[in-house]
Parts: structure tokens; C-alpha cells; sequence
């Protein structure tokens, strides 16, 4: 049924409703390669490697979020333990053991946001402007930030980053928990090693997972085997990912900021003091 949907797989593309005045369905933008510059690529490959490290420290999100793959969390988060209100994703226990080296990896998280931040931004910069908006008028913390109350700075958009890989797939959903009106993600060849940048000229001939708009009939083709960047209305807009074939040694990996209802609710209320305080939320291994 997809293979008769519309694909896209170059250039900048803006896809929009007609039928509902015009209004903003996706944008798309495919860059090979070989068109990224220096400093592009040392970005890009900082933040998928920061994020490939940040596993061992945080789990998987519960089976009900995928259908195949892998799909992570990091940064801040609504608790879900009784007497624990606002904390970040973090396996507690592997934090401790490896005390240097997590530390050493959140000291990364800074330039992790300044760099997809300013991607976004760029990209983007009204919605960039929304989202920073919403955090800053209800309190909500940046993902970088290593405490609650921490200042934003100019380039922080979101309370934590969601991650996927693995051969990541889910069937059609509205992420009806979010509160951003536009989700922003990026898409990037990995290998699968150490979550470096991945050049086809290597061999990377990961293929499949399209990222489809089911009731669009249209779905972005990762054909050119580049890196992608995507802006969505993702509560309003049915999405989906679909099965991949994984080459030994690769994978594609795809990230997404966004504001979720409960992130902002909660944050809004200890902000407004309707809540006494609120804890670190952790997993014990």
C-alpha cells in the first residue's frame, strides 16, 4: 500500500493542507553527504555519539512505544513513582558505578543542545521560538540543565531528547502527549559501533524505514543515504516508521525534540508552587 504513496527523498520540500487553509503538514530537507562542511559534520557526529554513549545509562522506553528497535529518553521527564515528581532519565545504579564517565558525558549535553539548538533554529525559527517560549514561561527544565531551576540558555528547545535505532519501527500514531505544536527530528546514517557518522562511501547501505504520513500518502525516502532534518505538527499529524534492513555494522539513527503536556503541567505547577517539591525520578539499574 505505501509503494503507491508519494515519495520524497531530495531537496527542501513544504508539504500543506489545502483542505485545512494551507496549513502546515511537513518540511523536509535531504543534504548529502558529501554537502555537509567540516564544522557540520564534527557537530553531527558529536551528538549521535553522545547520544550511542548516553545508553548505557539511561533504559529503553516499554515495549508499547515500538514494534521493533530501540527507543531511548534523555534529559528531564514526569516521574512516574509515587512521591517523585520531576527528575531525569538515568539508570541510577550504572551512574554510580561509572561515576567519571557519566559526568564526563553530561558535561557534553551543553554543546549537544547549543548544536541542535542552532540546528533547529535555523531550520525553523519560529517554532524554535515557540518551544523556548513554552519552557521559559512554565519553568521547564533543558535537558542539559543537571538541575531543576537551572537559567535556559538562548538555544535550549526542549526537556529532553527521544532517540531511536536498531531498526526502529512503530505503526501509525499522534503523539497526543505532546504540547510543542511542531516536533523537530533529525535523521543521520550511524555506524553502529560507536555511533560515529556514517559515509556511504564507506558502505553504508542501510535501507528502508520510511518515515510515512499514512493519511498524506506520503513518506520521506532515505534513498540518499544523507542526513535528514524534518519539522511536524506531531499531535495533529499521523506518522509512522516502517520496518529496515540492517546491514551488519549500520544503523540509522533519528532524534526528535519535542514538549510533552505532562512535562509542561508539571513543571508549570512547581513553578506556581501548587506542588511542595519535587524529585530526582531514576531506574535502580
Amino acid at each position: 500500500m505505501v509503494d503507491k504513496f508519494h515519495p520524497f527523498h531530495h531537496g527542501k520540500v513544504i508539504v500543506r493542507d489545502t483542505s485545512n487553509h494551507g496549513e502546515v503538514v511537513s518540511v523536509i530537507q535531504f543534504t548529502p553527504i558529501n554537502e555537509l562542511s567540516a564544522i557540520e559534520r564534527e557537530e553531527i557526529n558529536f551528538v549521535t555519539t553522545f547520544l550511542h554513549q548516553s545508553k548505557k545509562f539511561v533504559n529503553p522506553t516499554g515495549p508499547s512505544r515500538t514494534w521493533g528497535g530501540r527507543m531511548w529518553g534523555i534529559g528531564w521527564r514526569k516521574c512516574m513513582k509515587a512521591l517523585e515528581l520531576f527528575g531525569r532519565y538515568i539508570k541510577l545504579r550504572v551512574a554510580c558505578q561509572s561515576r567519571t564517565e557519566y559526568f564526563a558525558l553530561a558535561m557534553k549535553s551543553f554543546r549537544v543542545s547549543n548544536i541542535l539548538g542552532q540546528m533547529f533554529k535555523n531550520f525553523a525559527n519560529i517554532p524554535f521560538e515557540s518551544n523556548r517560549d513554552l519552557m521559559e514561561t512554565n519553568g521547564i527544565a533543558s535537558f542539559a540543565s543537571a538541575k531543576f531551576n537551572d537559567s535556559l540558555s538562548k538555544l535550549d528547545c526542549a526537556p529532553h531528547i527521544t532517540f531511536t535505532s536498531n531498526g526502529f519501527f512503530n505503526p501509525p500514531h499522534f503523539d497526543k502527549g505532546d504540547t510543542s505544536e511542531y516536533a523537530f527530528a533529525l535523521f543521520v546514517p550511524t555506524n553502529s559501533s560507536d555511533g560515529t557518522l556514517a559515509d556511504p562511501s564507506s558502505g553504508y547501505n542501510f535501507s528502508g524505514g520510511r518515515f510515512v504520513f499514512p493519511d498524506y500518502r506520503f513518506y520521506i525516502d532515505f534513498k540518499q543515504k544523507g542526513i535528514v532534518k524534518l519539522l511536524w505538527p506531531a499531535k495533529n499529524v499521523k506518522h509512522c516508521t516502517l520496518p529496515a534492513v540492517k546491514p551488519k555494522g549500520f544503523r540509522r539513527m533519528a532524534m526528535t525534540l519535542q514538549i510533552t503536556k505532562k512535562a509542561l503541567n508539571t513543571c508549570r505547577d512547581i513553578k506556581n508552587d501548587e506542588v511542595e517539591s519535587y524529585l530526582n525520578c531514576s531506574s535502580p539499574v
